[in-house]
């Protein structure tokens, strides 16, 4: 039987919270060491140990609200959700090579061509919407970064 776009699976008692996945299933495995996640407006990075002493690195990123390519072509978008992204996404680069591996993260846009750190109006395009309290520099560090994963080799080294 086919399925239908929208319908869910399971009752409202299956759905699960972003904390009910942590709790329940991601701190529960000591093989998950990076979980990519969205739907949130604007990006978040954490670090989180799960219940085997292990840190797990959570990056968030979410696009979809960015209006200003709309509003550029004369469409003048008002609510939240109305967004096209303006064609930012990320991108990872994983080094092993390194004593201590470590994760790339950059913000680019196919639209503007450009990573977010070249875009001199990064901040002054998206700050006030969706992180108004942080300064300049440190919103746009928030899309270009390195993250460590100091305890990957021994975690996963074979025995």
């Amino acid at each position: 039987m086919p399925v239908e776009p929208h319908a869910q699976a399971g009752s409202e008692a299956d759905y699960r919270s972003p904390t009910d996945v942590w709790n329940k299933f991601i701190r529960e495995q000591d093989q998950i060491f990076l979980v990519l996640s969205g739907h949130f407006s604007a990006q978040a990075l954490r670090v989180e140990e799960n219940r085997f002493g292990h840190k797990v690195v959570a990056i968030m990123s979410d696009f979809q609200n960015r209006q200003r390519t709309a509003n550029e072509a004369g469409r003048k978008l008002e609510g939240t959700g109305e967004g096209i992204g303006d064609g930012w996404l990320r991108l990872m680069a994983f080094d092993m090579g390194k004593h201590v591996p470590e994760i790339r993260v950059r913000t680019y846009s196919t639209h503007y061509k450009t990573f977010s750190t070249d875009a001199s109006q990064y901040a002054a395009w998206y700050k006030a919407q969706e992180k108004p309290q942080l300064t300049d520099a440190d919103y746009v560090a928030r899309d270009d970064f390195t993250v460590e994963l100091a305890d990957f080799r021994s975690r996963f080294a074979r025995k």
